[in-house]
């Protein structure tokens, strides 16, 4: 048994899925490769740019860096909370960040996957802090959960940031005597 196994899987636009057939079979490498669309002018080089823009603004949110922030996302920037409220505007979604990293200012999204698709950009991972109503970071106060965060990248700038997370950990913080 040497040698790479073939397996027959469309490595050519003209692959006949109804007959199942193609043209010649390739190696498992170039036929994942296809299948990923690695390569492919459609996904490839939109994908990265997505996901470059997408990891910059993780990176200036975990810096609270509000400028940076501005500079990521587009004029009429939507930002979607947890539980569906919805902000509009770059100008208000950026005050809203700046009130809530007082509030919580060691704020981070950890992100532990990426999937991409064209403009739109999910990362899985965690978000977590220290609630700080009077600016000091107790551990008793820290919290972290589970979180996914969709962005939808529109000619280079975050133009939609959804967040998907449970905000019972740090409602709990915030309601503790």
């Amino acid at each position: 048994m040497g040698g790479k196994p073939q397996i027959s899987i469309p490595c050519t636009p003209d692959f006949d899925f109804e007959a199942r057939k193609t043209p010649d079979s390739c190696d498992p490498e170039d036929a994942m490769k296809i299948l990923l669309g690695v390569g492919a002018e459609y996904n490839g080089p939109m994908n990265d740019l997505a996901e470059s823009v997408a990891h910059g603004f993780v990176r200036a949110i975990n810096r609270q860096d509000v400028e940076a922030m501005a500079e990521s996302m587009e004029a009429g920037h939507r930002f979607i909370d947890s539980l569906g409220a919805v902000s509009e505007g770059r100008e208000k979604v950026l005050a809203g960040w700046a009130a809530y990293f007082r509030m919580v200012p060691d704020y981070a999204i950890v992100v532990d996957e990426t999937l991409c698709d064209g403009p739109v950009v999910v990362m899985l991972g965690v978000a977590r802090g220290t609630y700080a109503p009077d600016g000091q970071l107790r551990k008793e106060n820290r919290w972290e959960t589970p979180a996914a965060f969709r962005a939808f990248i529109e000619d280079g700038k975050v133009a939609e940031w959804r967040v998907y997370a449970d905000n019972e950990p740090i409602r709990q913080k915030m309601n503790t005597p």
